[in-house]
């Protein structure tokens, strides 16, 4: 929009100008135009209160206005070619860091310095081998480390050597040089040999690996006086020299503290207090490694004598084989051992004259019996024996079964009823319209709460686990038993609500304070009923009916 100005007329009062209305919209609108432009529509949005020289007008987001700030561009250093600065620089424990694997230069302007704490270094690169040295003071200078070195040997003309160049130490004729970790050793191999003319005497000398030999008659001979000793071998048999070469020297393998001496073209073992009477070429002890009491026994096959063990009774061998059938007589085979037999048609008898001829129970825990008076099988526990049934034997033989108490007839099934806490399986019609699913015995505590026990009240190991008041979820369909045994001051009774009317339908003796409640539930029943004391409305709780 374009700025608006207010008519003013000709003259004063000549009535050719905007009137007040128009005038005052016109200045709102210039208004709201800037405030819309500068603002938030309603707050300006810009100050200039403390600018001063060179200062940028930028966005503050804490109070959402533009604000007086310092220049190159409000602070951001990075657009200032010619950055200065106004104080000490202070990296307030951060880094002055590089990209791009780029340098950090320092560049001091004419005859300026580099200086690094108290110390002023030198403005120029310097000389090859210079090293940067001080002046005691604040100045760091190059300075040249000594150019040459004089070199003198016991023999030969003294040199002058270059700092700089390659200082060569060499070997020849079997004496090599070598450098590592600023260390020159050299090494003499056996090509390099002494000649002696005559006799030498050697004080107090060490020699690594010498040989020494000798020619002309006798070869020569090594001889040693005084408490002398020779040291023979040493390390792995496997480095000894040729045994054909050295015929009739002696040597130590160091590493199995064996002593050996050279004969037909071999280094052979020689025998000490510490050598095992296997180290005998006739002896093997190594196939089999001998136990307690064997004793070395001639094996014609290996051509040495092995460890046998040599029986003096059968309880002594410990695999014995047996060549034909073992007869045992009138004894027995006794102990605590096992017999394992795996092969085919094995047998075993196991019968007795009647089960009191049982042997412990306790001590043969595992074992079989059968008593020959009523040919019933048994097995035998840490609890007694227990019988084991067969096809002869009837279901009442179970435990947790009873036909005998009333014997079953035709088309009876067996039904589980839990009769004083303790459950079985007993004969009982098929009808299950008039079949109980489920019996509950009923007391009382005082006048608070009805105790339910029976079918569905038992806790761990079949142990009656009464409870007051109990939820009951009976099913449409099922009959249920309820035994009054709560007192006539406690009617029980089948409600349709807590304190409501009776519920009747497929209800027997309800309200009863004795005898049995019987309750068939019909298909149609509500899903929720109560149980209440017809007395005492606390005593009671829902039935869910599913």
């Amino acid at each position: 929009m374009a700025k608006q100005s207010i008519g003013l007329g000709s003259s004063p009062n000549d009535g050719t100008g905007d009137n007040l209305r128009v005038g005052g919209d016109k200045v709102n609108d210039n208004f709201n135009e800037i405030y819309t432009a500068l603002g938030n529509g309603t707050d300006l949005q810009i100050t200039t209160a403390g600018a001063s020289s060179n200062q940028v007008l930028q966005w503050n987001t804490s109070n959402n206005r533009f604000e007086p700030t310092a220049s190159a561009a409000a602070g951001d250093i990075s657009v200032d070619t010619t950055p200065q600065l106004g104080g000490d620089l202070d990296v307030n424990g951060n880094k002055i860091v590089s990209v791009a694997n780029g340098n950090i230069e320092i560049l001091p302007n004419g005859s300026g310095k580099v200086k690094l704490d108290q110390l002023f270094f030198p403005d120029t690169v310097g000389t090859s081998t210079y090293v940067l040295a001080t002046d005691g003071a604040s100045q760091m200078y190059w300075k040249q480390v000594g150019s040459t070195i004089t070199l003198s040997a016991d023999s030969g003309t003294p040199d002058t050597y270059t700092v700089g160049n390659t200082l060569l130490f060499s070997g020849t004729g079997g004496i090599t040089s070598t450098v590592l970790d600023d260390t020159i050793r050299y090494g003499i191999d056996n090509t390099v040999i002494a000649t002696l003319s005559d006799n030498q005497t050697f004080n107090n000398k060490t020699y690594n690996d010498p040989i020494i030999t000798g020619n002309g008659t006798g070869a020569g001979n090594l001889k040693l006086t005084g408490n002398s000793y020779i040291r023979q071998g040493g390390g792995a048999l496997s480095g000894f020299s040729s045994a054909v070469q050295y015929d009739g020297a002696f040597a130590v393998d160091t590493t199995a503290y064996k002593a050996y001496y050279a004969a037909n073209g071999q280094w052979n073992e020689m025998l000490s207090g510490t050598s095992s009477i296997d180290a005998l070429s006739d002896v093997d002890t190594t196939t089999q490694a001998p136990s307690s009491g064997q004793a070395l026994v001639w094996n014609a096959g290996a051509s040495a004598f092995r460890p046998t063990t040599i029986l003096n009774n059968v309880s002594d061998d410990t695999s014995p084989t047996l060549g034909g059938n073992l007869a045992t007589g009138s004894n027995n085979i006794t102990g605590s051992g096992n017999i394992d037999l795996q092969g085919g048609g094995s047998k075993l008898k196991f019968n007795f004259a009647n089960s009191s001829s049982f042997p412990n129970s306790t001590t043969y825990s595992g074992a079989v019996a059968m008593a020959e008076n009523t040919n019933n099988l048994f097995f035998a526990t840490a609890s007694g024996w227990i019988t084991l049934l067969t096809e002869n034997d009837g279901i009442n033989v179970l435990s947790d079964v009873d036909t005998s108490t009333n014997p079953p007839s035709y088309g009876q099934v067996l039904v589980y009823e839990n009769v004083g806490g303790t459950g079985r399986w007993r004969p009982n019609d098929y009808t299950p319209a008039s079949r109980i699913s489920a019996q509950f015995t009923i007391t009382a505590n005082g006048s608070s709460d009805y105790v339910f026990n029976g079918d569905g009240f038992i806790g761990a190991s079949g142990v009656a686990n009464p409870q007051n008041d109990p939820v009951l979820y009976l099913k449409k369909g099922h009959t249920y038993e309820f035994v009054m045994n709560q007192g006539s001051s406690h009617p029980f009774r089948i409600n349709v609500s807590s304190g409501g009317s009776a519920y009747n339908f497929g209800v027997t003796n309800n309200g009863a304070s004795s005898g049995s409640l019987i309750f068939n539930v019909p298909m149609n029943a509500p899903s929720t009923l109560y149980y209440q004391c017809f007395n005492h409305s606390g005593m009671g709780n829902v039935i869910n009916i599913s």
